[in-house]
């Protein structure tokens, strides 16, 4: 199963650490600038060295975190740092200045976060800031408090909306709607632990289309791509929603049913061949605990191939 690059893991936290090293510059700066409000300075020290240091975590310890905790909580801190800002500062434009850190943060969140964990944030933020302006109130009207307010969530949905359609582009294939081999492996994981922690059967199969060379060549590659789009429509239609289709290659598909037995697969293939036109043959096998995925696919490929060469697939 390939695992995401070291790359991949730390990429959000450096993303994260740079917008607090913004921040922290930021106050650092208005710190030792001459004709900042005097009682704003030690703020402004301990909030810059604070967001200094939480980027240093972030980049060294965040990805170690699970389920993206770190994220979470480093989105959360900021968003507090914020909202104290615009208790403390004394003028409006400083509170619209912090304002613009609030639609940076959203827009991350909305990038890396799941969309239950990004309603939570967007109502730290704005709820925070909301009650910061009942504490301190600096805008000339509530007009300005609910422009910003709206632009930060706004520009957090459509930038979420943005990134769940890129994210579901790169983990689905484009002609099936089935996951593809990124996707497989991103699934298969949490998948796996979950069964594995509960004491439950994994079976996996794969399969491919019978003649599909020959069919193409007698009807034409459109025609093929109906059939592979008939088959994952017909197992998409008769798998629970725990269970996985994964376009593996050409005209193979891999299937991860999770509390699945054996008997319960098979009674699964029954029903999908029943509903499907095409001719397709499958090979099964356990995926036994602590194994790769991929080894247990090529026993399944296997499999396959006993159950083409005795024509049983």
């Amino acid at each position: 199963m390939t695992a995401p690059s070291a790359a991949e893991l730390l990429g959000p936290y450096r993303i994260l650490a740079f917008i607090y090293l913004l921040g922290g510059t930021a106050a650092l700066l208005f710190a030792v600038v001459p004709g900042t409000d005097e009682s704003l300075r030690t703020y402004d020290v301990l909030a810059g060295l604070g967001m200094v240091v939480t980027a240093s975590v972030l980049v060294l310890l965040g990805p170690r975190s699970r389920g993206g905790l770190a994220l979470g909580v480093g989105i959360a801190f900021g968003s507090i740092i914020c909202c104290l800002g615009a208790i403390l500062v004394q003028t409006p434009q400083g509170q619209m200045l912090i304002g613009v850190g609030l639609v940076m943060l959203g827009a991350f969140a909305a990038t890396y976060r799941p969309p239950e964990r990004l309603v939570l944030h967007l109502c730290l933020m704005v709820g925070g800031f909301a009650l910061a302006q009942a504490i301190n109130p600096r805008f000339n009207t509530s007009i300005d408090l609910l422009v910003l307010g709206g632009v930060v969530v706004g520009v957090s949905l459509m930038v979420s909306r943005q990134a769940n359609r890129l994210r579901s582009q790169a983990l689905h294939d484009s002609l099936t709607g089935a996951f593809n081999r990124r996707g497989l492996d991103l699934m298969a994981a949490p998948v796996s632990t979950a069964v594995r922690r509960s004491g439950g059967l994994i079976t996996v199969g794969l399969l491919d289309l019978d003649d599909f060379k020959g069919f193409n060549d007698r009807h034409g590659h459109l025609a093929g791509d109906e059939e592979l789009t008939c088959v994952a429509r017909c197992w998409a239609a008769e798998m629970r929603s725990g269970d996985v289709l994964a376009r593996f290659g050409g005209d193979e598909f891999a299937v991860v049913l999770p509390g699945s037995t054996p008997e319960q697969a098979a009674d699964l293939v029954a029903r999908v061949r029943a509903r499907c036109r095409a001719r397709w043959s499958i090979g099964l096998t356990t995926w036994d605990a602590g194994e790769d995925l991929y080894a247990a696919l090529a026993r399944a490929d296997h499999s396959l191939f006993e159950a083409k060469r005795s024509g049983d697939g």
